[in-house]
């Protein structure tokens, strides 16, 4: 969690403790500078969704005191607080894990307008979605391998659909399980110091900004920090103002 804060704020936790708001010093932290302000300052309509909530406090009710406003256009908190009585089982609502919920309603926040519900905007209105997964984050051998299989299909989803084409998509996750007795097998230490980072840009994008897309390769085999992410969201920010993109960032943790 400490590391989606940093990629969303550019700033290190020290930082944020020093200005009071974590732990015994929590407050509200609508004030702070989240990179999602910075996306609708510049005519984005926004989104936040997280899973989780349900079974215990969300990344910014854990160490955070929370919002006192909703922090985005779109923000998903609300939807699992009017759903906790249906959840059927940790990590699921209905038939469906809440990871799946997720993809499905951001998802419909990316997808155009063709008259349907399930899509509000039209193609030339831009969209930020930052989407933090957790929930199957467990020991669960099973679990974990469906998670991958239902990202996967969630992505390529996307691609048939053409929206991939229109949207810069960042998957980030920070490492593998790292508690319980696998952790402490060599497979478990393994794939606890094993971070994931992909970057998909538009077609249009990387022929536009050869300079950036060739930058990206480069960086693929160098020490890359959260806020490094940051810092590449504000520069897609910044080439994309006179022709507005789509981003979706997925941030998928480990425990």
């Amino acid at each position: 969690m400490l590391h989606m804060m940093c990629m969303r704020l550019g700033s290190t936790y020290s930082e944020l403790k020093s200005q009071g708001v974590g732990g015994k010093h929590a407050n509200y932290i609508d004030s702070l500078p989240f990179v999602w302000n910075k996306f609708e300052q510049a005519g984005y309509v926004t989104l936040y969704a997280e899973d989780g909530l349900v079974a215990g406090g969300d990344t910014f009710h854990t160490d955070f005191y929370g919002f006192e406003q909703p922090p985005v256009h779109h923000y998903m908190r609300p939807f699992w607080q009017a759903a906790a009585e249906n959840i059927t089982r940790p990590g699921c609502l209905g038939t469906m894990p809440e990871h799946k919920h997720v993809f499905r309603y951001v998802e419909q926040f990316l997808s155009v307008n063709n008259g349907s519900r399930a899509a509000g905007y039209p193609a030339h209105i831009p969209r930020f979605a930052f989407a933090f997964v957790s929930g199957s984050a467990d020991n669960d051998l099973t679990s974990l391998s469906q998670f991958d299989d239902d990202l996967f299909t969630w992505l390529e989803k996307l691609q048939r659909s053409g929206l991939l084409e229109r949207t810069v998509v960042i998957v980030v996750g920070d490492h593998g399980p790292s508690y319980g007795p696998r952790r402490h097998t060599m497979l478990g230490k393994t794939e606890e110091r094993l971070p994931l980072l992909v970057v998909s840009v538009p077609t249009w994008f990387a022929e536009r900004h050869p300079e950036m897309t060739k930058n990206l390769a480069t960086n693929s085999d160098r020490l890359v920090t959260p806020l490094d992410v940051h810092q590449t969201l504000l520069d897609i920010l910044d080439v994309t103002a006179q022709v507005p993109a789509t981003i979706c960032s997925l941030h998928r943790v480990g425990d």
